[in-house]
């Protein structure tokens, strides 16, 4: 079995470990072997320690010899995105300002995976301080797709990504402030779900004031993604903003729950967006296998909504500043121009204007609620784009229409801003052969629908698991 581990979901994997058909320091031994092989021409992970994920290994493989309770991810190994804390990795959040700084702890999310007995590999790549849809920084380099090499895997969890549609590990964590799983998952061919907000909580470390992050997985399967969030979701004190989980299991609730019957409405502009054709068609094709499969019924509603772009920039503007002034001016020059740029902006801010951003944030949200009367769920392509260049810059153009800096992603960070659940699972591929994902939004809390909505697509049209440079190990 050891030559086919690489193949195997987070789920066989851990059922595999927990039966003794395989062991964890067999599967760890795998994945590293496979990051080893891969890793040079991705840089997917920046940082490992095998010795301690093997030692952990060997812990998990002690308790299933003694009959002792394992968790659900038994033995799985994993990546951890850099802006995330490991205890005792760095976390260097893609800036050269963080060259040196060792995390003192782990987050909550990492705790609770560990609790569920996951192998933490390393760190996985990300842009300075998640700022980009591209995977590229001053500290790292830039991260290749194993779709396409020359093109980004995406981001700002593009590390993450890159690492999973390789099949160096089954899953990875990631964290999404605009769009940051979903983009990677659309460009990496993965499901990437954006929890509501809360429901994965952050910390214990402060996490800032826009409260726009929200965290979440990349996997290749529904099901990967349903378990790790039944794993890691729920409410810890130290999140004021966390919630419980909605339901007692998402893994139980994506293989139960009925869709018949419930509405759903299409939009490739939400009322202010453009979008390639190509990419609009293909996830228009997914939309549409997805409601006759499911019994789903179209509902014609057109969404119109306000580009929420300057708010949702607004509201970073304060946690930037916060986090660069100790550094500002006198090391501006160790960053990418996008967080120069970002924080020159910040610091020309009226204070006026964090209460403006926030009054739009919540018009907008009236405005989608509102919306959310007439339809269960709302599909959308994910990103207006297919992955560009592996080093950027952003797409200006789209839809052959000149756009600003967000336009090639106008569909994800709205509902950032709004805390509902919105996952991207895979359409299809264009006729270059790169993915292309369907998003599917729901109201809050309703984290649940949007993974069964997601499981009823990948039973219709199963999508390819893998990118062709997984196969070349």
């Amino acid at each position: 079995m050891g030559a086919e581990l690489w193949s195997m979901d987070t789920v066989e994997l851990a059922s595999a470990i927990a039966r003794k058909e395989v062991s964890a320091q067999e599967a760890t031994e795998a994945a590293l072997s496979r990051i080893s092989a891969l890793n040079p021409r991705l840089n997917a992970f920046v940082y490992l320690d095998a010795d301690s994920a093997l030692e952990s290994a060997s812990r998990i493989d002690s308790k299933i010899r003694s009959g002792d309770h394992v968790g659900p991810l038994a033995g799985v190994p994993i990546g951890v995105k850099d802006l995330e804390d490991v205890a005792d990795m760095p976390t260097t959040h893609g800036s050269l300002l963080f060259q040196g700084n060792i995390a003192p702890q782990d987050s909550i999310q990492v705790e609770r995976l560990r609790e569920a007995d996951a192998v933490i590999l390393g760190k996985t790549a990300a842009p300075e301080f998640g700022s980009v849809s591209f995977t590229d920084s001053k500290i790292h380099g830039p991260t290749h797709n194993p779709w396409m090499l020359d093109r980004t895997p995406g981001g700002s969890s593009g590390g993450s990504a890159a690492a999973v549609a390789a099949g160096m590990v089954s899953i990875c964590t990631g964290s999404d402030g605009g769009g940051s799983v979903r983009i990677p998952a659309a460009y990496s061919g993965l499901a990437g779900p954006k929890t509501t907000y809360g429901l994965i909580p952050n910390g214990p470390g402060y996490e800032g004031m826009s409260h726009t992050a929200h965290m979440g997985p990349l996997a290749r399967t529904v099901r990967d993604a349903a378990r790790y969030l039944d794993v890691t979701a729920g409410s810890h004190p130290f999140d004021p903003y966390s919630i419980d989980k909605p339901v007692d299991s998402f893994e139980a609730a994506v293989e139960s729950q009925n869709l018949a019957g419930l509405k759903a409405a299409w939009s490739d502009s939400l009322g202010f967006g453009t979008c390639d054709q190509e990419v609009s068609d293909i996830a228009h094709r997914a939309a549409e296998i997805l409601v006759s499969e499911a019994g789903i019924e179209w509902v014609s509603t057109s969404v119109v909504l306000k580009d929420p772009a300057r708010a949702w920039q607004t509201l970073g503007a304060a946690d930037l500043v916060h986090t660069l002034k100790p550094f500002w001016p006198d090391r501006a020059d160790e960053l990418t121009p996008v967080v120069r740029a970002g924080m020159a902006f910040a610091l020309n801010l009226p204070i006026e204007e964090l209460a403006i951003a926030a009054e739009r944030v919540h018009d907008l949200n009236v405005a989608v609620e509102r919306y959310f009367e007439d339809f269960d769920l709302l599909l959308t392509p994910t990103t207006a784009t297919t992955a560009y260049d592996a080093a950027g810059p952003l797409p200006m153009v789209v839809g052959g229409q000149p756009v600003k800096p967000m336009g090639s992603l106008p569909f994800t960070y709205p509902f950032n801003l709004t805390w509902h659940p919105a996952m991207s699972v895979p359409a299809g591929l264009t006729e270059e052969g790169l993915p292309v994902g369907l998003q599917i939004v729901a109201r809050r809390r309703e984290d649940a629908l949007v993974l069964t909505a997601a499981r009823a697509l990948e039973r219709a049209q199963p999508w390819q698991k893998f990118a062709p440079l997984a196969y070349e190990a």
